[in-house]
């Protein structure tokens, strides 16, 4: 059970909900990672995503560490494109799938839930009502043979805040 899973208190809808800040985000330092699928949602592309909108679409939610201790979440997503195919054949392969260079593949959607592998992550930032935010995503899906670890080029980076 993860340290989350143990300190998870559940709360009753009569219950008075406390005022309590929400939980202070610093994204892990970019570079290659672990991860395990944690949760799985299909859906599709909203028409404001103008080159993709109508596309269907997995979204991953992850859990990410590395060999130097660094933990996080993060997300991902694999678009059922023409253009972003190779992502997905990418992804399969990165948890152990047999997929063959030159040959079609057919997604085995039931395999992903608790699928580990390795990928290389990023930070993505937004700002909203004048506030800036942080996210991990994954950048590319990378073969079961790759080390895990930050890609760090300065101190500066380690802490963007």
């Amino acid at each position: 059970m993860t340290q989350y899973n143990q300190n998870f208190v559940s709360q009753d809808y009569e219950d008075a909900i406390p005022d309590t800040p929400p939980p202070e985000y610093k994204p892990l330092p970019e570079g290659t990672y672990h991860f395990k699928v944690t949760d799985m949602t299909r859906s599709v592309w909203p028409d404001s995503a103008k080159k993709l909108h109508g596309a269907k679409r997995v979204e991953l939610t992850l859990r990410f560490w590395n060999d130097n201790g660094d933990e996080g979440e993060g997300d991902g997503i694999l678009t059922l494109h023409p253009q972003t195919n190779y992502k997905v054949r990418q992804f399969f392969r990165s948890i152990g799938c047999n997929v063959v260079s030159g040959q079609p593949f057919v997604p085995e959607w039931n395999k992903v839930r608790g699928a580990e592998g390795l990928c290389k992550v990023k930070t993505r930032t937004w700002k909203r009502d004048d506030k800036e935010y942080f996210a991990n995503s994954s950048d590319e899906w990378l073969e079961p043979s790759a080390k895990a670890q930050p890609v760090v080029n300065s101190p500066a980076e380690m802490d963007p805040f």
